[in-house]
């Protein structure tokens, strides 16, 4: 069993740096970065954006000065906040890669991705962590105003510079944030999610080899603030540590399971009915089972695809 991670004890709006509130609900963590302009970095779900707008009024700070919404990967628990947020904050420009951008045109992926967001709140509601589902939006895409790549920067003043990674692996248009003034790094999901203490849910939706190097080379930054978008936000150095060698641990020890599997020659949809039941439970059960049995099978894709590479 790998080392239990303690995080820092969440409430909402957190204060996690003197430029960096924590701001979102339980499961969906937003981060406001402060400068002479502001940045919120993860747009969360419909049914978070009414909890952010209320903690931004909280502290009290002009909603005007909100410059960037940065959307850090096109899904949709990451993205179906961005029309409430719009919105409130009617200044604000969303930010994204290029290819999220493209995804987020499409009508036919926006609307899948609110049918999600409708059964996530719904799941929500039953367990009593939220009152009532939003309703579903009118449009049916999401916009993003202000492309970025590898190495962009966003100046926000006062020697606050957030500079854009392309971290693929968990999407190919993954990206995470380092804001090297803080010593903090928002890495969405390139690590996996935390469903429990002592159980991480390896993410490598879009390729194997990538999402190890998209981990490595944000370990290797030796953040001071690890800020991932669900569950968890890490502060000390041996949390953040431990944070990387069980995640990576748990990547290898999957692919591993699915290898082994497939040379017994156990039928694909079986591997998945295993893992998703291993998996289902926890916070990850505010999902759907069918979100779920699709990311597991996207696992086991790419798991498959890396041994015929080799």
């Amino acid at each position: 069993m790998p080392k239990e991670v303690k995080k820092m004890k969440l409430h909402w709006p957190a204060q996690v740096e003197e430029k960096i509130f924590l701001l979102g609900t339980h499961h969906f963590n937003s981060y406001l970065i402060l400068g002479e302009q502001y940045a919120l970095i993860e747009a969360g779900v419909s049914c978070s954006a009414p909890y952010i707008i209320k903690q931004f009024a909280e502290l009290g700070l002009d909603p005007q000065r909100l410059a960037y919404i940065l959307v850090m990967h096109a899904h949709p628990d990451h993205v179906t906040g961005v029309p409430s947020l719009l919105e409130a904050f009617p200044r604000a420009r969303v930010v994204g890669s290029a290819l999220a951008k493209k995804i987020l045109s499409k009508e036919k992926a926006v609307r899948a991705f609110y049918d999600e967001d409708f059964a996530l709140s719904a799941a929500l509601v039953a367990r009593g962590e939220i009152t009532k589902p939003p309703g579903k939006p009118a449009g049916n895409t999401i916009p993003i105003h202000l492309t970025v790549k590898e190495g962009d920067e966003l100046e926000l003043g006062n020697g606050v510079c957030l500079k854009v990674l392309e971290t693929p692996g968990h999407s190919l248009c993954s990206i995470s944030v380092f804001c090297q003034s803080a010593s903090a790094l928002f890495i969405s999901d390139a690590g996996g999610f935390q469903s429990s203490p002592d159980c991480i849910f390896p993410c490598f939706f879009s390729g194997y080899q990538l999402y190890l190097e998209s981990l490595q080379r944000l370990e290797e930054l030796k953040a001071r603030i690890l800020a991932p978008a669900h569950e968890v936000v890490l502060t000390e150095e041996g949390q953040i540590h431990d944070f990387f060698q069980n995640t990576t641990k748990a990547t290898k020890e999957l692919k591993q399971y699915i290898n082994d599997q497939l040379v017994l020659g156990q039928d694909t949809s079986e591997i998945i009915d295993r893992l998703v039941q291993h998996y289902y439970r926890d916070n990850l059960s505010i999902y759907s089972r069918q979100n779920i049995q699709g990311c597991v099978a996207a696992l086991v894709k790419m798991a498959r695809e890396e041994n015929c590479s080799d």
